[in-house]
């Protein structure tokens, strides 16, 4: 069975900032969600801003928003895991085509 748009939201935002912890929020009245990010000790790293549909439905818009969340990570002097900050073609093949919203 396909995930829905925010649960593969949710997916991809952890794996995009593994090795940290993210715990999300209920979506809202209007659909957004919201996560915060803890390190190993459960000290809060990051805390997002409300995260429209709009955006987490359409995985460019998402991996691009991943991608800067990573690089705000990163400036705080966390190491994250391997992550591809350019879409590719093959990424993009890699979507099913429910996946793919443009």
């Amino acid at each position: 069975m396909a995930l829905h748009r925010h649960s593969r939201a949710k997916v991809l935002i952890s794996q995009g900032l593994a090795p940290l912890e993210c715990t999300f929020t209920s979506r809202t009245l209007d659909g957004s969600i919201r996560f915060v990010v803890f390190d190993k000790r459960g000290r809060k790293v990051y805390e997002s801003d409300a995260i429209q549909p709009a955006v987490y439905g359409n995985n460019r818009a998402l991996h691009h928003f991943v991608s800067e969340t990573r690089e705000s990570i990163k400036a705080l002097g966390y190491e994250l895991g391997a992550w591809k900050n350019q879409l590719s073609l093959e990424l993009i093949g890699s979507w099913t085509s429910t996946d793919r919203h443009f």
